[in-house]
């Protein structure tokens, strides 16, 4: 059976060159590009959809309990 770390090796994986969805040598500061408020705004969306998620699972558990 193959080792985590020989399956990598042998897969070519490299984890080394991840970015983040705003890491794209983009200055996030300068609001005037259309790109960056968009790039800002599916950021803050998909933080306040999480958050969304997590008050409605505490309402319902709490009305479970």
């Amino acid at each position: 059976m193959k080792s985590f770390k020989g399956y990598i090796k042998e897969s070519g994986v490299n984890t080394t060159t991840q970015q983040t969805a705003l890491d794209q040598d983009v200055n996030p500061s300068s609001i005037g590009d259309p790109m960056v408020v968009k790039r800002i705004n599916s950021f803050l969306g998909a933080i306040c959809q999480k958050e969304y998620l997590i008050l409605s699972m505490q309402l319902k558990l709490s009305e479970i309990v």
